[in-house]
């Protein structure tokens, strides 16, 4: 009888969604990838306030040889990704109305500033508790002030505390573990003079495979 691969993905949180603040540098939790060999890392980045960023963040995924709790001086980069538009001004607007997690439109204030095909942040704005509702979606079409999305939400916003600005960008990069121990997701706002906050989110999906016959 022929033996078959049947493919396996296990996903893990580099970096739950939150606020990094401007000329600073947040760590993710370190994740032993010692029996694994390959990866896919995603990363999702938006801004909090209309303007431009002045610097560009850096969020990478750094790797070491060494295991998860060891000696904490050889951490490496292994991919790096920086934020393309910093000189860009975004354009931040609020819900005109409350929205549920499956609408797949909402209204805002105005439209100006926004286009279909925009990536656009939808964060919760009542304090740092609360940006873990935040999401990442992509616009349809716009009417007026009514923005049609290419995907249901996920969650539900409420108008004046939902925060929505664009120019967001997203990566999804294979990764070879197979000479690393450990690996950490690092936001890092400090080494381009980044001056505003922004918010990310970074996840890994683990790619085995499960011999069969």
């Amino acid at each position: 009888m022929a033996s078959t691969l049947t493919p396996v993905k296990a996903f893990t949180t580099c970096f739950t969604c939150a606020e990094v603040s401007s000329n600073t540098i947040a760590y993710g939790a370190e994740i032993d990838v010692s029996t694994v060999w390959e990866a896919t890392w995603k990363t999702r980045f938006g801004r909090k306030a209309a303007g431009t960023l002045t610097g560009s963040p850096e969020f990478r995924l750094e790797g070491t040889g060494r295991g998860v709790g060891g000696a904490k001086d050889f951490w490496i980069p292994i991919i790096p990704c920086i934020v393309s538009l910093p000189n860009i001004a975004a354009v931040a607007q609020t819900l005109k109305t409350t929205h549920a997690a499956g609408d797949t439109a909402f209204t805002i204030t105005t439209a100006t500033g926004i286009a279909a095909a925009d990536h656009l942040l939808l964060m919760y704005d009542g304090g740092a508790a609360g940006v873990s509702n935040s999401e990442w979606v992509t616009i349809k079409s716009i009417a007026g002030s009514i923005v049609t999305l290419g995907e249901s939400m996920t969650r539900a916003h409420s108008l004046t505390t939902t925060l929505i600005s664009d120019i967001a960008e997203e990566w999804s990069i294979p990764v070879d573990l197979r000479s690393e121990q450990s690996v950490r997701f690092v936001a890092d706002t400090a080494r381009n003079a980044c001056a505003a906050t922004t918010v990310a989110e970074s996840v890994l999906v683990f790619n085995t495979a499960v011999l069969a016959s």
